[in-house]
């Protein structure tokens, strides 16, 4: 499992909290003193303990795993006897930083049932639904798609109904803290779309899928992304474009993350709840399907 998550993820694509620096050269090891050697032993150990993390643990294989960094406080240094206090008057501004934008909160009726855009992602099927699943998934992991891919026959069966809904949340655990990268850029997408187009939101994010990098250096470009939705019959207008490009949602995106890691729980994607319960202990993704049809029909 270790070494299908080192070839399917390429480390360059985690952001700053999954990717690991597992190379460094540091010259010649001669002529070392004790004190540096043993720095440099406990260097490798700490640096093997992240790429274990990295990995997820064998419980849950084919998931990428984001570790959050713990928060560091810098003491305050004693004030000498030289300094002297300066009264500063407090600063008068009238700028007020603005909550992030998010996509409209909004249900629509598709042939393929109920859609309603949320606080936080895009559900299909009826709020009322005694079955309510949460996806949490990232556009640049493949796993995701693959996962999106097998329960695409369970979400369809769903979506004719009133038992079961699926809401999907989108993060962008896979970003580097660029915000340029694809899984930024298609993330900032799926929420133009879930405010514009709510209706051709779940054909969105199939093309976004499809439209996956194959490596890290192969970023598809916003104007690839929108001519793909195009074709697939998503309405594009200047607004939309603007949107996209100027990357209108990214702000919120970000939160997301934020809430995911902090107040979910969520350390990896993709990840499932079943009526808030994690589905977890599987093998294979089948096992994975098998285990969220089985809470589902519990429900």
């Amino acid at each position: 499992m270790f070494t299908m998550m080192i070839e399917s993820i390429p480390l360059a694509v985690l952001g700053p909290t999954a990717r690991h620096h597992l190379t460094r050269d540091d010259g010649s090891m001669t002529n070392i003193s004790p004190t540096k050697s043993w720095r440099r032993l406990a260097a490798v150990f700490a640096v093997t303990a992240l790429v274990l993390s990295a990995c997820g643990s064998e419980s849950t294989p084919n998931k990428v795993t984001v570790e959050q960094p713990e928060s560091r406080e810098s003491p305050e240094p004693e004030p000498t006897e030289s300094e002297v206090p300066v009264e500063t008057e407090p600063e008068d501004t009238d700028v007020v930083d603005e909550d992030p934008k998010s996509p409209a909160t909004q249900t629509v009726q598709t042939e393929y049932g109920e859609v309603t855009v949320t606080d936080v992602g895009v559900m299909v099927g009826s709020e009322s639904a005694p079955a309510q699943v949460r996806i949490f998934a990232d556009p640049r992991c493949p796993f995701c798609a693959q996962l999106d891919e097998m329960l695409a026959e369970s979400t369809s069966e769903w979506a004719r109904g009133d038992q079961v809904a699926v809401e999907h949340i989108i993060l962008t655990f896979l970003d580097d803290g660029s915000r340029v990268t694809f899984s930024a850029r298609a993330g900032n997408l799926l929420a133009v779309v879930a405010d514009q187009a709510p209706e051709h939101w779940e054909t969105a994010l199939e093309v976004v899928y499809e439209m996956q990098p194959e490596s890290p250096s192969d970023d598809t470009s916003d104007e690839e992304l929108l001519s793909a939705l195009e074709e697939a019959g998503v309405p594009i207008d200047d607004a939309f474009r603007s949107a996209v490009v100027s990357m209108e949602f990214d702000r919120r995106n970000q939160d997301l993350n934020e809430w995911a890691a902090t107040d979910v729980g969520v350390t990896g994607v993709p990840t499932v709840y079943v009526n808030d319960e994690a589905i977890t202990d599987f093998e294979t993704f089948e096992e994975f399907v098998e285990l969220i049809n089985d809470a589902v029909s519990r429900s």
